[in-house]
């Protein structure tokens, strides 16, 4: 089999070059190694299209290979410096203004306060997976949600409006990225639509996989497997480590807060409500709760946070992921929003919802 490009090598030499940067504290070169792998990612991918397309088994077993190498490589990145780094995600040329505009609502959604031109700007373009962005896209996007009504401009800065939007189907447009578009309709209509649908129903797959390409007995679908499980955060262990601010070693509780924290864990986390004025901590209590079953949860777990209205689920976002007296998680470890959307994203080990159902 003759190799296009290998990817062990350069992942290897970007990971030097990332360390180098890393130790120098040059956050510009970080990302320079990062988007250097990204952007082979995005290349292997179109020849993962094409090579499905014409049913070139050697060619697929070699793509996959190296998407799965990359992704580990992107990923371990992302480890390393979460604060630097974006998330690495599959994605294709045709998501890129969608994905954007997601970005926009995303990085509107995380702040507590207006942001200017500049501030959303400089947030989204950290968080663009492929380092495409621009300011001329940020301001197109957001001119085109203040006339969808999902933005709204508040004290000379724009911000998030309670109107319900819909991020893009990460779960089912990865899989899109490693599909052209005639054979991903071919797996959609057998029932393969989503990454998810492949972790979960993996022989059956592989034989729609025979019956699709014309490629019978490979290892292809089982790599197809590892990309969907390394994708949806089934190998927890290797691809997405909790990193946070340890409260309880801290000397931030108070005695009564660690007194209701082991109140909660004596009972094992069953039937413990805490009732106490406004501004006591109980946010502090449910962080340190939260420190501890981030620790001990299993693949496919997430911790689901109700509260009655956005303005909690933006006090909640700022006391997880950005005040000095918190958890300070990866935004990208929350999810915000409705449950009934939860489930059209990738797994995020906290979600949040604004809009609780009425418990009968």
């Amino acid at each position: 089999m003759k190799d296009y490009w290998k990817a062990e090598e350069l992942i290897e030499k970007s990971w030097t070059r990332f360390e180098k940067a890393k130790d120098e504290e040059k956050s510009a070169g970080q990302r320079s190694a990062f988007f250097q792998l990204a952007k082979y990612q995005a290349k292997t991918l179109h020849i993962l299209q094409t090579s499905i397309e014409s049913a070139k088994q050697p060619l697929i077993v070699a793509s996959l290979h190296n998407i799965l190498a990359l992704h580990k490589g992107l990923m371990r990145m992302h480890k390393a410096s979460m604060d630097i780094i974006p998330l690495p995600l599959l994605t294709d040329a045709s998501d890129r203004e969608q994905f954007a505009s997601d970005l926009v609502m995303r990085t509107l959604t995380e702040s507590t306060k207006p942001l200017k031109l500049e501030s959303v700007t400089t947030r989204a373009v950290h968080l663009d997976m492929l380092g495409t962005l621009k300011s001329e896209d940020i301001e197109d996007n957001l001119e085109s949600l203040l006339a969808s009504s999902h933005v709204s401009l508040e004290s000379g800065g724009y911000v998030a409006t309670p109107s319900h939007y819909t991020e893009i189907d990460l779960d089912a447009h990865s899989l899109q990225a490693m599909l052209s578009e005639a054979s991903y309709e071919s797996f959609k209509q057998a029932g393969f639509e989503r990454v998810s649908d492949i972790d979960n129903r993996l022989p059956q797959f592989a034989v729609k996989f025979a019956e699709i390409t014309g490629i019978d007995g490979s290892e292809c679908p089982e790599l197809f497997g590892e990309i969907a499980e390394l994708l949806l955060g089934s190998s927890l262990e290797e691809t997405l480590p909790w990193q946070m601010q340890k409260i309880s070693d801290t000397d931030w509780p108070r005695p009564y807060q660690r007194d209701a924290f082991d109140a909660f864990t004596s009972n094992n986390f069953n039937s413990t409500i805490i009732e106490a004025p406004t501004g006591s901590g109980k946010t502090l209590v449910g962080m340190m709760c939260i420190e501890e079953w981030l620790h001990s949860m299993h693949a496919g777990e997430s911790i689901l946070i109700l509260v009655p209205t956005n303005a909690y689920q933006q006090q909640w976002l700022g006391e997880l992921c950005y005040n000095e007296i918190g958890l300070k998680l990866s935004p990208e470890m929350v999810y915000t929003g409705t449950v009934s959307k939860l489930g059209e994203k990738f797994f995020r080990p906290i979600s949040m919802n604004s809009q609780p159902p009425t418990l009968r």
